[in-house]
């Protein structure tokens, strides 16, 4: 058994799923098992647009972001929402904190924050490990963190674009989805 994470997915891919999950539009024939399946995974999601991130309020003070942006960018988003005391947790499609979210509170540290600061962090966190990490000098090796392991252009495309909200809608549990009313 393996023991570790898979790689991050990109800005497209997630993109991409996201559109296929907003508007239902397959572009391949689908068993009717599949079929099934891809009607509950798309009523487990919140109604979203594909052009806008979609900010689910879950109640208890908790919110879900829905960005689709992939690992690398929500890795940026959660490193600017740690700054500003927030716990977060997050994937390739989203991030989940307690408080409330401001995507626009973003826009300008997002581009400014400087990048051996987010290499500094990434190699910290344990994002970004490089074999014979310890001979490179550091400064190197979080210029290379930063190129490497963070995705500053779709998170900045993130943060820019306009977010929709919506009320507690879904709860998942070992895996199932169910829609509360």
């Amino acid at each position: 058994r393996w023991i570790g994470s898979s790689r991050a997915l990109g800005f497209e891919l997630c993109q991409a799923i996201k559109r296929v999950l907003s508007d239902g539009e397959v572009p391949v024939s689908l068993s009717k098992r599949a079929v099934e399946k891809f009607s509950l995974l798309r009523e487990a999601f919140p109604q979203m647009s594909a052009s806008n991130s979609t900010i689910e309020h879950l109640g208890n003070g908790l919110a879900r972001w829905w960005t689709f942006a992939g690992g690398r960018a929500n890795w940026l988003i959660a490193y600017l929402l740690r700054q500003d005391g927030h716990g977060v947790r997050f994937d390739d499609f989203c991030l989940e904190t307690k408080g409330e979210i401001l995507p626009s509170r973003y826009c300008d540290r997002v581009q400014s924050v400087a990048a051996s600061e987010l290499g500094d962090a990434a190699t910290a966190s344990g994002l970004f490990d490089l074999k014979f990490g310890e001979a490179v000098p550091n400064s190197l090796l979080a210029s290379e963190a930063a190129a490497r392991a963070i995705d500053r252009s779709s998170a900045a495309a993130i943060v820019f674009t306009s977010v929709e909200g919506t009320q507690p809608s879904v709860s998942v549990n070992n895996g199932t989805f169910t829609r509360e009313q």
